[in-house]
């Protein structure tokens, strides 16, 4: 069963010793309320009621403040979280576990865990909170900041100018493919982010003909001359069996 403290600040008052005594506690109290209720709820104490304190209503956190510091050790079954300056002064958050082991949580104000820069395939239509569609649309790093991180990455390499007009590249009906930048397996000597028009291998095919002479029959591998084409078949493109879904990139 909960416990309930009727704690009054204002009242009783007086000039008695027994009075002025309740009256300090009371402050003192009141104080350590106001300063613990900052990161944890702690009920409330009341006014002129006197409505009380609850203790069931006590240990919600609205927010937990944390000052930077050095890495905490790791202890068993224990897990910590701590607020570590970056390079340039900003409080992130890190957590250790009980092998000492860290993990970096937050990056400049976002949480940690998806690289900027990272494509992704998505089904939906539009992109979610964090990312971007990969469709060529410009974006401006100066008056949107949160896109400054993707700028850094890939700078005007898929269009722009500079950090006010950069462009994300336009995945719009492209396929992705490995970077071969030795031409070990792709024939192009590649550059990160050029494209690639469609092509069909070069091949032959072996041709079977007949040709009469005299009273009898001789068959012919290659053989010159000319003759009739095959009726066309196929599409306007040579591609795979496929589906279409959105790529997205991570700012």
């Amino acid at each position: 069963m909960a416990k309930s403290y009727s704690i009054d600040p204002a009242s009783p008052a007086g000039d008695s010793e027994r009075t002025l005594g309740d009256d300090a506690i009371r402050d003192q109290a009141k104080g350590v309320h106001e300063t613990l209720n900052v990161d944890h709820y702690m009920g409330s104490i009341g006014g002129g009621g006197g409505s009380g304190y609850d203790e069931d209503a006590a240990g919600e956190h609205e927010k937990v403040t944390l000052r930077t510091g050095v890495a905490p050790s790791g202890e068993a079954d224990k897990g910590k979280l701590y607020a570590k300056d970056d390079a340039s002064s900003k409080a992130e958050l890190h957590f250790v576990d009980e092998d000492d082991t860290e993990i970096q949580l937050t990056q400049a104000g976002a949480v940690q865990g998806v690289p900027v820069g990272t494509v992704n395939a998505y089904v939906g239509a539009t992109a979610p909170a964090g990312w971007l569609l990969c469709d060529g649309t410009a974006y401006n790093g100066t008056t949107n900041p949160k896109y400054a991180a993707l700028f850094d990455l890939i700078a005007n390499t898929y269009g722009g100018s500079d950090i006010t007009d950069f462009q994300v590249p336009d995945l719009v009906g492209y396929f992705i493919r490995g970077l071969d930048t030795a031409g070990a397996v792709d024939e192009d000597a590649r550059t990160l982010g050029d494209t690639q028009a469609d092509s069909f291998k070069s091949h032959t095919h072996t041709m079977k003909a007949t040709t009469t002479t005299g009273g009898g029959t001789v068959n012919r591998t290659n053989g010159a001359g000319t003759g009739d084409l095959t009726s066309p078949t196929g599409g306007a493109e040579t591609r795979p069996k496929n589906m279409a879904l959105n790529y997205i990139i991570k700012f």
